[in-house]
Formats: structure tokens, C-alpha cells, sequence
């Protein structure tokens, strides 16, 4: 079967569509920056160790340096101490209130606590709710995620967590449902929250991360518009530190996307940010996590001669005498599923049996109706493959969600078991209600 790119999976087969900050501080990572395990943290909360999680937390909150792996201390330390994700229980929640509630009462002047509790009760309301669509929500659900919600935002008024930027990105998360002062808009309101968390701390990017995030489509944003936020903060940041920024909002927003036409769907050229790489490279030549960032940008802007080249730094160890790299930095990787993608990246580049469609559709979207997209393979020796083929339907309505342009990037990849030789490729397009189809075809692998 041909597998195709979808995610950073980089598989060139069945679906039809194809954020941890990092500090500007470009000084090795001190000990403020040195954050336990999530294992180490959960035991000092399940200890009853407040002392020692209120010293945490006081430190990595006034810590400007990266972690070893590049992450913002005390993004890293919520996400540890908190340690949520969609699949926990219902004990687990309430085990954590628990916790927390007796961690702000052991330490009445400190915020922290109260920053986790919210985002327990955040979690927990959704929980409650479900992840489905708003119609498919029943009257409990509702009301647990109101009162859950509302726990949450108690939290997060007291004047005790104004100073934590953390504070604020949990309340652009609840705008985003609905959740804010009455007589105000979602987006007024996670911009007024954005702007008093920058002021708190305008190197935190989760800040940048989650208000970028309502002006995607998705949220009701403009086509172009989180992009243009990014270039404008970036450059009111100015400097090393802008650079770092507008590149960790493009980082955090790609995983919004299907990577592999990530920068073609976001109209964003790979030139202009292969120019910001470039400076931040200057200032930072032995890094690795701007080393992994630089080479998974170069794969999506889909230079990948460039990008072969930082993969051999990479895995050769960095450079210079002395110097140690790891192989990867994970939080750049990661894929939708929580899995490492730096070995199919790598296969990908060096890949003689890849080729890529860029694929204009407006022809196909200009009414509605399902998007289907067959892809037929031909073999060395002229036969038809139809195992390597496919064919998968998306509705027109869907695909321009998931799509804020008209056009679209896709990546194919004939199997390395597959016998050698060219094969070919053809692409077929077709709106099946308007009957409008377009047809691409390309040759891949080694040469007769």
C-alpha cells in the first residue's frame, strides 16, 4: 500500500488529509531550571511534602533559563505536578483536589496550588462534559462542566495568582468555552487575559501558544490571522528573543495541522523562515534543541537537502570537541499519538522512493460535496499495484476546517520492500457531487 504523510507519522497511506516553550535565554540551563521527573514530583505531592513543592515551585517560577531539553521550568513543573490527560478517571481527579486543596492550606501565600487546582477542576469539567460536539452534550454534563468550570475560575480570581502566567493561559483556555465575564466576547477576553499575562511574563510562551490558538479557523479565526499575531509579537519582542518566539508559536501551531503541507496550508514561506533559522543558529551553533527545531522545519518546508544535513549533526553528536548531543529532543517529534517521529523524518528525507504532490484544489471546493482522493500505483514492469493504492473521502466542509488555503501538499512513498525500480503515481481528485476531478502523476524510485 502506498503510505502517506499524514500527521508527523510520515506513513504515505489511508487518511485523505494530510507545546513546551523554550526560554530566549540562550545561557546552559541552571539549577533553577533543573525540574524532577513527574514520578519525583507526584511523590512529593502524595508525601505531603509541601515544603519541598512550595520551594519548587517558587523557583522555577522566577526561572528564566531552559530545562536540559529545552522546555520553560515551570511550564514543565504544572505539567508534571498536575499529570492529567484525557483518559484519567474520575479518582484520579478527585484525588488531586484533594491534594492540592491541603497543599493551599499548608501554604496559604502560595499560588501554585491554586494554579494546579484550577486546572484539575478544568480537566475535570471536561471530563464531565464529554469531547463531542455541544448537540451531543446531556443536561448532567452540562451542568458538571458549569460547576466544575466555575471551581475553576474561583482559583484563578484570587489576586494571589496574578503574578503566575500560568494563571492566565487557563483562562484563555476557558474563553475559548465560553467561560468569562458576562458581556464580553471570547476572543476580548483571552486577549485582555494575554495581554496581563505578558505583562506577568513575556517570555512564557504557552501565553503565545494558547491566545495563537483562537485566532486558528477552528476558533472562529480569519484565514492568515494567527499568523500574522505571530509575526507582530515576534517582532515587538525584537531580537534573539523574537526570533525564538515567532519560531516556537510555528512550532506549537504545526501540531494543529498535518505536518507535511503544514507551512504550504499556513501560506507561510519556507525562505522567510529559513532566514529567522538562520539568525538563531548564529547565536546558538552547538544547540540541540534549535538544532531538532531547524531540522524539523527544514523537513516541512520540504528542503530536505538542507534537513538530511542537520539530521547527520544530530546523530553524529553535535559538533566540536568535547560536545554532547542527544539524538533527538522529544518535545519536537512528538506526534499526535505521544510517539517519537525523529526516525520516520530521517527515513523520509534520505528516501529515494518518496515524491511529493502539490495539489491545487480550488477547482474541487468551490461547492460542497465529498472530496475523494484515489491514488492508483503502476510497477516497474507497467503492471497495475492495487495494493499499493487507496481511495479515502473527506466532505468538502471538512477539508477547508482542516485547510486555511486552497491548496494542498501531499507526500507518497512507495514500501522499501516493494520490489526496486520506477514505479508511477497517479493522484486523482474529485468532488463527487460536482463531478470536478483533477489529475496528478509522478514517477518515484530508482531509475530503470
Amino acid at each position: 500500500m502506498v503510505r502517506f504523510s499524514v500527521g508527523t507519522a510520515l506513513y504515505v497511506a489511508l487518511l485523505v488529509l494530510g507545546v513546551s516553550p523554550i526560554s530566549a535565554s540562550a545561557e546552559p540551563p541552571g539549577e533553577c531550571a533543573q525540574v524532577p521527573a513527574a514520578a519525583s514530583i507526584q511523590k512529593l505531592l502524595a508525601d505531603g511534602d509541601f515544603d519541598g513543592l512550595d520551594r519548587l515551585a517558587s523557583r522555577v517560577h522566577d526561572c528564566k533559563a531552559e530545562t536540559p531539553d529545552g522546555l520553560r521550568a515551570l511550564d514543565a513543573f504544572y505539567s508534571r505536578v498536575v499529570n492529567l490527560d484525557p483518559e484519567s478517571t474520575d479518582s484520579r481527579h478527585k484525588d488531586l483536589i484533594k491534594r492540592f486543596e491541603k497543599w493551599s492550606k499548608a501554604k496559604p501565600q502560595s499560588a501554585a496550588p491554586h494554579v494546579a487546582l484550577a486546572m484539575t477542576y478544568t480537566s475535570f469539567a471536561w471530563k464531565g462534559r464529554g469531547r463531542g460536539v455541544a448537540s451531543t452534550v446531556t443536561e448532567q454534563g452540562w451542568k458538571l462542566f458549569k460547576e466544575r468550570m466555575g471551581l475553576a475560575q474561583a482559583e484563578l480570581g484570587l489576586e494571589l495568582v496574578s503574578s503566575d502566567p500560568q494563571a492566565y493561559v487557563e483562562k484563555m483556555r476557558a474563553a475559548k468555552a465560553g467561560v468569562h465575564p458576562p458581556g464580553m466576547k471570547d476572543k476580548e477576553y483571552a486577549f485582555a487575559m494575554f495581554q496581563k499575562g505578558i505583562e506577568a511574563d513575556p517570555d512564557y510562551y504557552p501565553l503565545y501558544y494558547e491566545y495563537s490558538t483562537t485566532l486558528l479557523p477552528h476558533w472562529g479565526g480569519t484565514p492568515g490571522e494567527w499568523e500574522s499575531f505571530a509575526r507582530e509579537y515576534s517582532d515587538k519582542r525584537g531580537g534573539l528573543e523574537g526570533q525564538v518566539l515567532y519560531t516556537r508559536i510555528l512550532w506549537e501551531k504545526s501540531h494543529w495541522f498535518w505536518h507535511w503541507d503544514y507551512l504550504h496550508r499556513s501560506n507561510l514561506q519556507w525562505s522567510e523562515l529559513k532566514t529567522r533559522l538562520d539568525a538563531i543558529a548564529e547565536k546558538r551553533p552547538d544547540s540541540t534543541v534549535e538544532k531538532n527545531l531547524y531540522c524539523y522545519f527544514a523537513a516541512l518546508g520540504l528542503d530536505l537537502k538542507t534537513a538530511s544535513g542537520i539530521f547527520d549533526w544530530i546523530e553524529a553528536g553535535g559538533s566540536g570537541a568535547g560536545k554532547e548531543n542527544e539524538r533527538r529532543v522529544s518535545w519536537v517529534w512528538k506526534n499526535r499519538d505521544g510517539g517519537d517521529d525523529f526516525d520516520y523524518y530521517r527515513i523520509s528525507v534520505d528516501s529515494a522512493r518518496e515524491v511529493i504532490f502539490e495539489m491545487d484544489l480550488e477547482p474541487l471546493v468551490a461547492a460542497r460535496g465529498l472530496l475523494t482522493f484515489t491514488a492508483t500505483v503502476q510497477g516497474p514492469d507497467g503492471t497495475p499495484r492495487p495494493e499499493l493504492g487507496y481511495q479515502r473521502s473527506i466532505t468538502v466542509d471538512d477539508f477547508l476546517i482542516m485547510n486555511s488555503v486552497k491548496s494542498h501538499t501531499r507526500l507518497a512513498r512507495i514500501p522499501d520492500e516493494a520490489a526496486p525500480g520506477r514505479y508511477v503515481i497517479t493522484m486523482v481528485a474529485k468532488n463527487n457531487a460536482t463531478g470536478v476531478e483533477r489529475t496528478w502523476t509522478r514517477e518515484v524510485g530508482e531509475a530503470k
